[in-house]
Parts: structure tokens; sequence; C-alpha cells
């Protein structure tokens, strides 16, 4: 018999559950619901089950030994839960186990990972929970494992050079720690997730020769050193992810020949040069207008230079173009307003300029689109009136011009009841809506005024907008000369052109 109940928005506490009348039962299934308290010891009793699934719940306390019962389990998963202690011996008896995974939760180390072998076992899952001790020795000798997580714990020493030999069949590994050499032994290895550790050093040569390669994921360490030209060989990759770290040098152009890319993310690193030309354009649905795969190119915070590639404007899956904080010079391709699917924009820059082309309003699908920081001129919002989805425009600091509606401060001061201070009227904090209406945001500075009393409250807001009094409608000046002139308030009062502007209320 079984019972499955995941996804039934259940609530309560199965610590005192008379298990005694399932003896029959195989199948045990709560997977995500809101279930609570201990798991019952008497759970052992259910000495013919095969598959214990309670993940995504909010179980606590320890995990009974008595699950070592279970000797005919095939399938136990506690994933995302609120269990501690430690991870009772008896679970080795499960002999007969496939699947265990025990990770998102709390468990620390036992007196020692004395644990028998479970030679049929095939994913392990221990991610993120509090263990420091040396790598567990008995998981080298699960030789069919093929998928592997230990990321995210605290693990002393270094990962034996015999997990890549040992566990030849692995296609999911991630680990913390350094990256051996002998990971190229690792042929049927086809994702590698090694992201949010301290690593450092170069990645080891070995990698680029992994060919079997879905996904890549080293983001958020110290890594250093060049992407080789053997990148290029990787062509099963889907997912390359190597943000934030310390990469330098130019991007090879061999990147191209990745065809199977659909998220591409560099940002914050040292890089260097140029976006290779070809980039997207070795894909054998380009010639049809249509890139099969790529949604995802993040470059931001590097120091990429020369102008955008026209090319780009052929990745017609893109979702998301981030080429924000580089050196990129130049105009805005024509070609990117063929990016139909494109909901994320970011070119915010320091030296693009130009107008803005016309065919940015045929990004009807844009959400979020960031110009900033450029040298763009032509009249503000012209552009992207028909981008009907835009919920965050940041144009700030170019040289473009139009108008700008006051009704917005007039709203907060004399509709709205009881009237509101913002306090912080900035650039930053105005959004444009479905409807072109610009709308203020972030309003957590913000006080209600009573009309009848003083108000004395401490200093907030931006910095060169702050006022001295009358705070709302200063800053609201402040926007309006940020726009007419293209600089932050902080370079016009420096220029001293704020000498020539007299600001009134009326």
């Amino acid at each position: 018999s079984q019972i499955d109940l995941s996804y039934g928005n259940l609530f309560g506490s199965i610590a005192r559950f008379n298990f005694t009348s399932f003896a029959n039962l195989t199948l045990f299934n709560l997977n995500s619901n809101n279930i609570d308290g201990s798991i019952s010891v008497a759970i052992g009793t259910l000495s013919k089950l095969v598959v214990l699934d309670l993940n995504n719940n909010s179980f606590q306390r320890n995990m009974p030994g008595e699950i070592g019962n279970l000797t005919e389990l095939q399938y136990l998963s506690l994933f995302n839960n609120s269990l501690n202690g430690t991870i009772p011996f008896q679970v080795s008896n499960l002999q007969k186990l496939r699947y265990l995974d025990l990770g998102f939760n709390y468990f620390i180390d036992p007196d020692s990972f004395d644990f028998s072998g479970m030679p049929l076992l095939i994913h392990f899952g221990l991610a993120y929970n509090e263990f420091e001790l040396e790598f567990p020795q008995f998981i080298l000798i699960c030789h069919d494992l093929t998928f592997l997580d230990l990321s995210v714990n605290r693990l002393s020493g270094s990962i034996p050079e015999s997990l890549y030999t040992n566990l030849s069949h692995l296609k999911y590994l991630s680990l913390c720690g350094s990256i051996p050499l002998e990971i190229g032994n690792l042929n049927s290895l086809n994702t590698l997730d090694l992201s949010r550790n301290q690593l450092s050093g170069p990645i080891p040569q070995t990698i680029w020769s992994l060919s079997n390669f879905d996904a890549l994921q080293l983001f958020y360490n110290n890594l250093s050193g060049t992407i080789p030209l053997e990148v290029g060989n990787m062509k099963s990759l889907k997912s390359l992810d190597i943000n934030t770290n310390v990469f330098h040098g130019e991007l090879p152009d061999t990147i191209s020949n990745l065809t199977n890319l659909n998220a591409f993310s560099v940002f914050t690193n040292r890089f260097s040069g140029k976006i290779p030309q070809n980039f997207g354009k070795n894909s054998p649905q380009l010639a049809t207008g249509q890139c099969r795969n790529l949604t995802n190119l993040q470059n931001e915070r590097d120091k990429i230079s020369g102008g955008i590639p026209a090319e780009l404007g052929k990745l017609a899956q893109l979702g998301v173009l981030n080429l924000g904080a580089n050196e990129l010079t130049g105009d805005i391709p024509l070609e990117l307003g063929g990016l139909s699917l494109l909901f994320n924009l970011n070119l915010s820059q320091k030296h693009l300029g130009g107008r803005i082309p016309q065919t940015v309003g045929n990004l009807v699908m844009l959400e979020y689109l960031d110009l900033s920081r450029n040298k763009f001129t032509g009249r503000i919002l012209e552009k992207v009136e028909n981008c009907k989805k835009l919920l965050s425009l940041n144009l700030s600091q170019n040289k473009l011009s139009g108008e700008i509606p006051r009704e917005l401060v007039a709203y907060l001061h004399h509709d709205y009841s009881p009237p509101i201070i913002h306090r912080d009227i900035s650039l930053n904090n105005i959004l444009l809506e479905g409807e072109y209406k610009l709308r203020l945001s972030y309003f957590g500075t913000a006080r209600l005024l009573n009309p009848n009393s003083s108000h004395w409250t401490t200093v907030a807001g931006s910095y060169g907008d702050i006022a001295l009094e009358l705070a709302n409608v200063f800053s609201f000046g402040v926007v309006a000369l940020e726009i007419m002139m293209g600089k932050h308030s902080r370079e016009a009062f420096e220029l001293s052109v704020i000498n020539n502007i007299v600001i009134k209320q009326h």
C-alpha cells in the first residue's frame, strides 16, 4: 500500500502518529507540506517501506536511528527541513538505498563518519549543513555514485585524489575545497558546481578537456588567471557562470563555438578587451535569425572595451543582457531591437552616446531598462513608449531632454491625506509604470505630516538631493536639473553651473 500526500498544504506533526496499522506500506510521501515537530521513531516499524520522502517540510530535532531498520528502503529524502544533531550510523544499514539526500538541514559531525558503504547508492546529498570534519571516507566505496553534493559545509582537509578515480560515473559534483588536476579523470561529469567557496588560483587545465559538460558553476570565489582558448572545446556547455572572481585578460574568440549556451555570466571580474565579434554567430539557427538557447548574458563590471557587437541582436532567445559598468563606446546597435524576448537590458556605462535608437521601442517585453551614466542625446522617454511592461527605467546622467511631471510632488503634498514628505526624491526612486506615468518608489524614509504641528527629523535622503527645507520640492528640482544637464547634482555643483539657475517655489 502507498500514502502520497505530497503538495497537500498540510500542517501539524507526525511525532505521535501510530504506524502499526500500516505494516504493508511501501511508499510514504509527505513532500512539500508544512509539517513540523520530530519524526516519529515508530516510522522504523514500516519494514516493507521502499520510498520515504519527507523533503521540503519543517521537521525538527534529531533524525531517528530507527530509520536504519527500514532495510528495504531504496529512496530516502529529508532534504530542506530543520533537522539537527548527528546523522545516526544506522543509516549505513540501508544497503539497498539508491537515493539519499539530507541536504539543507543543520546536521553536525558525528564522532566519526564510520559508516559502511552503500554499494547501490547513485545520489548522495549533504549540502548546506554544519559538517567540519574531513571528507567522509565511506563515500569513496560508493562506486556507482552519479550525483554528489557536499557544498556549503566547512569540511577540513583536502578532497582525496582517489575520489576522481573511484567515482568514475559521477555526472554532478558539488564540493568545497580546492580544484585538483585529477578532476579531468571524471569523463562522465556533466555538471561541476564549486561556487560560493574560497577557491583561489587558476582553473586546472584538465577541466577544459571534459567535453561532456552541461554546466560549469564557479561563481563567488577568488579564482584567477585567464580563460584559455580550450574553453571552445566544451561544445555541450549550456551554462557557464564564473562571475565574481578575479579572472583577467580577454575573453577568447573560441567562446563563439559554445553553440548550446543558454546562460553566460562573467560579471565582476577583471576582463578587458572586446566582446568577441562572432559571439552567437555560429549557432546553426542564426541563419534564420533564431538562436536556439542563449537566454542570459551577463558581463557587468569588467573592463570590456570597444563597441557593442551588432551580432548580439541575433541571439533571439535572450531575456537578460547586462553589459553595465564596462568601458564600451559607440552607440546602441539597431540590431538589439530584434531581441523580442528581452526583459532586462542594462547598458549603464560611461562612454556610450548618440541617440537611443527607435528600435528600443520594439522591445515590448522589456521590464527593466538602465541606460544611465552615458552620453545619450535626444528626448527623454520618446523611445520607449511601446514598452508597455516597463517597471523600472533609469536614464539619469545623460544629455537627454524633455518634460518631467511636477504632479508627483503635488499629489503627496495636497491630494493625499495626511500629506507625505518623501525625503528621498532622486532619479533612483522614480519609476515608469504601464501607462507611462512616473511613480515615486521607496518610501522607507518618508514621514506623514501633521499640518498643525512642527516637525524635526534626522537627516535622510540621497547625497546631492537633500534639501535644507521644503524637502520634496527641492529634491524634485534637483531631479529636473540632472535631466536637463545630464549630470549628477554633485557634478553640477562642482562646475558652479548651479549659480546661474534659480529654483522658485510657486
